[in-house]
């Protein structure tokens, strides 16, 4: 099965990009079935009271998650977003940008 990191930004506005992205997933899933998604945002919501405090904590996590995953799409412009991608490029992963 083929995993894809979502990476979505999140700090400027935690609530309402948690949302968001849980629609996209929503709407992903549905039309691509054989596809596991990996949100980041979703996996560690636990911090959003405590973002800036562990922000390279999380940066470190989503590496690990992205040497597993084959492809990074991108939805944000953000910091996290674009170090994500730059990550995914040194290694390897695929990198397909979806923001406009």
């Amino acid at each position: 099965m083929k995993k894809v990191f979502i990476s979505h930004s999140f700090q400027d506005n935690p609530e309402e990009n948690l949302n968001k992205t849980k629609k996209l997933l929503s709407k992903l899933r549905s039309e691509y079935p054989d596809i596991l998604f990996i949100s980041p945002l979703h996996l560690f919501s636990y911090f959003k009271q405590e973002v800036e405090k562990f922000r390279e904590d999380i940066i470190q996590y989503c590496k690990h998650l992205l040497q597993e995953c084959d492809e990074i799409w991108v939805y944000g412009k953000s910091e996290g977003c674009m170090k994500e991608a730059q990550y995914a490029k040194e290694i390897g992963v695929k990198v397909v940008w979806k923001y406009k």
